[in-house]
């Protein structure tokens, strides 16, 4: 039994590849196309050795199962990012919080894993105790993208079971949020129970309907008043509890003088109770509780499908989410002691103090503000701020929290808490608050005010008249009758079922909106679309491009697969792009490999019986002397061979696929256009032609990111223009947030993303355009269901005035009008959406 992943790159070296000439062939384990040099092992081939490795391990363990269930699983890690990335989990106070219980052994934990997409993802962690010694139990929570581990805590630490999973391809998102946030539910309280309370009495009152539904003779006198009183007491709980709520919206709604839909909704069910207990009392009919029963259930049941959430998506992220849990804190603050003799240990964010000092490694965020001490700091801030370039900065310099290095690891004295920083200072400005005075009204509710008014008018109308003309018997019994069949189920079930189904359909085109009524703002035909351009018109992983110093003199195959394996053997950013750039080519056999932080990487690569020293990084590390200023305006990455300067990689955010397109078409439906970017205005000409000059905004701070969309709706507030914000990073939190419409865009909708209405995918960005067009759609629906409930209503309204309906009228009238009604729009929601 396996208890720790060992590093594959110990057993398994590029000398132990076998170069292929042939076509590419799939990776055995995740699918993804080997290079032209895969690794081959127990006749199967594989990417990398990570893949490798975790097919031995399940191999060895009787677990080769997991490829029979999926086609192929998920690329693993082979290399923890830091050896020292998880040490905080050694933490015991830290631990203590993370955990759901712990008896100083046996312990109990909730992982969040975003990577969990496949029947053979559940299978395989579930068998975590076949893996790991020390786990007793694993079980999947398959919606929810979570896992809970029992396991003992003295035979494998929290630590070591993290880290195991994550070289298995599932990291847990451990983030300060995760520890802090409750878990909330979109239901209201005990709203399951009461829909289970209605379902149940209903499917009871219609089976003992049945006799009266068909005309069935009955032998004894006293089986209907018997049924009758069974009646009354299975319709209490219905009444009483689970159709409460419409009489308390109703109160509500008249207390604060309003009308909507409970109105009309508590008059039905009084009136459909309060003559069915007349009329079963007095024998003079069966009543109509099995329609009161049905009305309430299937009320609820559209409530249940208007509030259907996506369970491991969240719309209300804040910096939480992308900060870790735990900083490495400097043991001896004493600046006078040498540093290499202090030691470090993970702490808390919330117990960091003013004046600690704390190490920030490669790849690790600043958890708090602080001066910088000693190292070569290179702070991507581009989360925070929204530009793309590092910034250097130098010992003595001012660093801001949320910002990531790239580098050697950095000294930082705090200069305040976490809670006191620039950027939670920022986060949790009032400025940041959605003004909600002037949110969209809901549809259904305009037409409940209006459905309300003639429904009462008809039914005092109608009683007024046959009060005079025939006295008050029939008066009463047609102003009831009135109050029954107008009762507007068909128009209160229209909106949330279509929405609800038009909701679903857009999240299967990755189109996450946070509700239903997030439908009606997105058909707006007025808006002002604002977008952001890293990460959200751009890709947030750079592209590398080749330029040569010798113009017309390209890489040849053997240099590209030399720098492929140069490259895939560093974990920077940087590095990745070079490779992803150029590892269609396969690797080369790499020795001595060489890597210098902050400045690149070196290393001996063999190409077929030769032997050159290339490297890959700025202009000082490959060996250019006296190199002009605008190597430092561009992001350039050097590569030299044998010492001679080949040429450069060009970094830069391409485009989204048809994300001009996309512009050009919201341009000809004449939306206004904005582009607001906290980079410099290196790339203003790319986008000029479509934004015009006046509309183009670079150099934006997230305040004022948030100043411009303040200002921008005080103008608008008289042309009722809506505005629409389309961004990415936590630079953009207080723009989506104050914007009556906040869309994220996220490489992946399980991770980090700002507060939001909704989050799309960036593969799904160029069909906003017919997301928008499909929810103007969608309204078009609601408002043609609302029209057929209404001829529903007139019919039914025509036997009750005339003083002629019966209850089998009610009993088929009121479903019938219900399901036509929620049938049509869920159809015609599904007929539309083929065109997306």
């Amino acid at each position: 039994m396996a208890t720790l992943l060992e590093n594959p790159i110990q057993e398994n070296t590029q000398a132990n590849k076998k170069i292929k000439k042939s076509e590419k062939m799939p990776c055995y384990h995740c699918g993804d196309d080997c290079p032209s040099n895969p690794i081959e092992f127990d006749e199967h081939d594989f990417c990398c050795t990570g893949c490798q490795t975790v097919y031995d391990i399940l191999t060895k363990n009787g677990l080769d199962n997991y490829y029979n269930l999926e086609k192929t699983g998920i690329a693993p890690s082979s290399i923890i990012e830091n050896p020292e990335q998880f040490t905080y989990l050694d933490n015991e106070e830290l631990m203590r919080q993370l955990v759901d219980f712990t008896d100083g052994n046996f312990t109990r934990i909730t992982f969040k894993l975003p990577q969990i997409h496949c029947a053979s993802c559940v299978w395989l962690l579930e068998k975590l105790p076949n893996l790991f010694e020390g786990v007793q139990d694993s079980k999947v929570n398959y919606l929810r993208r979570e896992a809970s581990v029992s396991f003992y805590s003295k035979t494998i630490s929290l630590r070591i079971l993290v880290e195991n999973l994550t070289k298995l391809g599932y990291s847990p998102d451990l983030k300060l949020e995760s520890k802090n946030k409750k878990k909330t539910d979109n239901l209201p309280p005990n709203f399951l129970l009461r829909l289970g309370v209605a379902g149940f009495c209903f499917g009871n009152l219609m089976l003992l309907s049945f006799p009266e539904y068909l005309g069935l003779p009955i032998v004894e006198d006293d089986f209907p008043r018997f049924f009758g009183y069974l009646n009354i007491l299975l319709s209490l709980p219905v009444l009483l509890f689970s159709g409460a709520n419409y009489f308390k919206d109703a109160f509500y709604a008249l207390k604060h003088k309003t009308l909507n839909f409970d109105i009309p909704i508590a008059l039905g069910i009084t009136a459909l109770f309060g003559r069915s207990i007349f009329e079963i009392i007095s024998q003079t009919g069966a009543g109509y509780l099995d329609s009161l029963a049905a009305l309430i259930f299937l009320l609820l049941v559209g409530q249940w499908f208007q509030r259907r959430t996506f369970d491991s998506i969240s719309f209300e992220r804040d910096y939480q989410s992308y900060f870790p849990l735990a900083a490495l804190l400097e043991v001896n603050n004493d600046l006078e002691n040498d540093t290499n003799n202090k030691t470090t240990k993970s702490i808390s964010l919330s117990d960091l103090k003013i004046n600690d000092i704390v190490i920030v490694k490669n790849g690790q965020l600043i958890p708090a503000d602080g001066e910088l001490l000693e190292g070569k700091a290179q702070i991507d801030y581009s989360f925070v701020s929204g530009e793309s370039e590092p910034v250097k900065c130098k010992k003595g310099q001012r660093l801001y929290a949320g910002g990531r290095q790239w580098g050697e690891p950095l000294r930082i004295k705090l200069l305040k808490t976490v809670s006191q920083s620039y950027l939670m200072q920022l986060w949790n400005s009032d400025t940041f608050d959605k003004d909600n005075s002037k949110l969209l009204k809901n549809l259904t509710q305009r037409w409940g005010r209006n459905f309300t008014i003639f429904v009462l008018l008809v039914a005092f109308g109608s009683a007024s008249y046959w009060l005079y003309a025939e006295g008050w018997q029939i008066a009463i019994n047609v102003f009831t009758s009135v109050l029954i069949v107008a009762c507007p189920c068909a128009l209160a079930l229209n909106a949330p079922f279509a929405f609800g189904n038009a909701r679903q359909i857009l999240a299967k085109k990755l189109f996450f909106l946070k509700n239903t009524d997030s439908i009606e703002m997105l058909a707006s035909q007025k808006a002002h679309l604002i977008f952001d351009k890293t990460g959200t018109l751009t890709t947030s992983t750079p592209s590398a491009i080749w330029k040569s110093i010798q113009k017309n003199e390209e890489l040849t195959i053997e240099d590209k697969q030399a720098l492929a394996a140069l490259a895939s053997y560093s974990l920077h950013p940087i590095s990745k792009a070079i490779y992803a750039a150029i590892s269609e080519f396969g690797e080369g056999i790499i020795y001595d490999f060489e890597e210098k932080i902050g400045a690149g990487t070196q290393a001996k690569i063999q190409n077929g019986k030769n032997i050159d020293n290339w490297k890959i990084g700025n202009a000082d590390f490959v060996g250019i002397k006296n190199h002009v200023n605008d190597y430092n305006e561009k992001s350039m990455v050097f590569v030299s061979k044998n010492d001679e300067v080949k040429g450069h990689f060009e970094l830069l955010n391409p485009l989204r696929e048809n994300s001009l397109s996309l512009l050009q078409d919201f341009k000809k439906q004449n939306f206004n256009l904005s582009l607001l970017s906290g980079d410099t205005e290196r790339e203003k000409m790319r986008f000029i032609d479509i934004f015009g000059e006046k509309n183009i905004h670079f150099n934006q701070k997230p305040i004022d990111k948030l100043e411009f969309l303040k200002s921008l709706k005080a103008k608008n507030q008289q042309e009722s223009q809506s505005i629409f914000m389309i961004g990415d990073g936590l630079n953009d939190a207080g723009a989506l947030k104050q914007s009556d419409f906040g869309i994220a865009i996220s490489e992946n909708q399980e991770q980090f993303s700002p507060a939001c209405d909704a989050i799309l995918r960036a593969e799904s960005l160029p069909k906003l355009a017919q997301f928008m067009l499909y929810a103007r759609q969608t309204i078009w629906v609601v408002r043609f269901g609302l029209l057929i409930s209404l001829c529903y209503n007139l019919v039914g309204l025509s036997f009750a005035v005339s003083g002629t309906l019966s209850p089998i009228v009610a009993a088929i009238l009121m479903p019938l009008s219900s399901i036509t009604v929620v049938g049509m729009g869920v159809f015609l929601t599904w007929f539309l959406s083929r065109k997306l």
